[in-house]
């Protein structure tokens, strides 16, 4: 249990220090901000990937064996990154590649030991929302400490040393699931890599059939999207034309990585007293309402403030949602249903990034009030109108996917 949560928090911790390092690396080699533009789609990209192969390859290989082989792998692509530059040199090209398969291998691996902790919970005793708000939580406390941890490094180090310590951490986390030994759930029939698309489609077909779940993970989607394009265009907008002070901007993300955490962090003792639903409902309220004062706001405190709130909500619903999926889904198809929703959640993910540009130009601040706020009811009224089946799938096998 704890060699797995261990291993989660230092594979994050990696791959947050990689969003600090990798951008640096690139505007200190070539000083083109384009080019670093086009390294964090690279980074975003696997995201309308990781889904759909992870729990066919997960099927094929083991949970465990999977997130061990996919930890070497990033580690490899990532330490690549040094050893090509301090030697032979390395075109952007390939640096290209070599981030994307390394944020693809980290994502998947995430993805999958996600499943290798439910597992293990549940032989340690763990409920289903306990496991998953620990799980989010070490995430959540990576995005708090990796910016930090790299910023103290960098006086010690160069750019390409700062990512062959992030390629470090995935080794470490690849040995701790070694340690760990046998734990994470029952695969389903062993796939061949030829069935990749069929097995992912199996997962969504039993996914999309669930009306409850459906309009959850629809919901999910939805305020991914949205959380992306305030915290990554109408934020920095707000602090470097509004308030007028960009320092601004790292302490606003840290309130809302303080709220991801808490929320998490209290995930298990709420839903085990109120339900999951109630909480599931009450967290997107929290969204709604903190997300919609973060535009409104008047003052940055009031805006840290609006964050945080924002931020509990964030950090509760993942792992209710999560839980419901898990009690949902039949053992002999739960990777590949943890695939299929990882898939559809992810799905705007980086055309959020690539619209955020945009919708940063759009209206005055009243415009965007209602521009977010619209969207963010819409998610609200699809949790509320999925909380009752979303909550009563369980143990429904569906037909075999042929």
């Amino acid at each position: 249990m704890w060699c797995v949560l261990g291993s989660t928090l230092i594979s994050q911790l990696g791959t947050q220090m990689c969003a600090i390092a990798v951008p640096w690396y690139v505007i200190d080699t070539t000083g083109d901000a384009a080019q670093a533009a086009y390294t964090a789609f690279a980074a975003t990209l696997p995201l309308l990937f990781a889904g759909m192969v992870m729990g066919s390859l997960a099927d094929r290989l083991g949970v465990r064996r999977f997130c061990i082989l996919a930890d070497t792998l990033a580690a490899l692509c990532t330490v690549a990154i040094p050893v090509l530059h301090t030697t032979v040199g390395l075109p952007f090209p390939v640096m290209f590649v070599l981030l994307f398969m390394a944020g693809f291998c980290g994502l998947t691996s995430a993805y999958a030991c996600r499943l290798l902790l439910a597992g293990a919970a549940g032989r340690s005793g763990w409920s289903a929302e306990s496991a998953n708000g620990a799980f989010f939580s070490a995430q959540r406390l990576t995005l708090l400490a990796g910016p930090v941890l790299a910023a103290l490094l960098l006086p010690f180090t160069t750019a390409a040393g700062l990512i062959a310590v992030d390629a470090a951490t995935f080794g470490c986390s690849a040995l701790l699931l070694v340690l760990a030994g046998n734990v994470g759930p029952v695969r389903s029939a062993p796939a061949r890599s030829a069935q990749v698309a069929k097995n992912w489609r199996s997962g969504l077909d039993w996914l999309v059939r669930r009306p409850g779940l459906r309009l959850l993970a629809l919901s999910s989607c939805l305020v991914n999207a949205v959380v992306r394009i305030v915290t990554l265009v109408l934020l920095p907008v707000y602090v470097a034309d509004v308030a007028g002070e960009p320092r601004l901007l790292g302490p606003l993300v840290t309130a809302f990585g303080v709220g991801l955490l808490g929320g998490g962090l209290v995930t298990g003792r709420l839903a085990g007293r109120f339900g999951g639903a109630p909480v599931l409902v009450g967290a997107q309220t929290l969204i709604l309402a903190g997300m919609g004062a973060v535009l409104a706001a008047p003052s940055p405190v009031a805006v840290g403030a609006a964050l945080v709130v924002a931020g509990l909500g964030g950090g509760l619903i993942a792992p209710v949602a999560m839980s419901a999926l898990d009690r949902a889904a039949p053992e002999e198809l739960r990777v590949r249903v943890a695939g299929a929703w990882q898939w559809a959640t992810a799905l705007l993910g980086p055309f959020a990034v690539l619209a955020a540009g945009p919708a940063g130009e759009l209206g005055d601040g009243a415009g965007r009030v209602v521009m977010i706020a619209g969207a963010l009811t819409v998610t609200w009224a699809l949790t509320f109108a999925a909380r009752r089946t979303a909550f009563s799938d369980t143990g429904v096998v569906p037909s075999p996917v042929r």
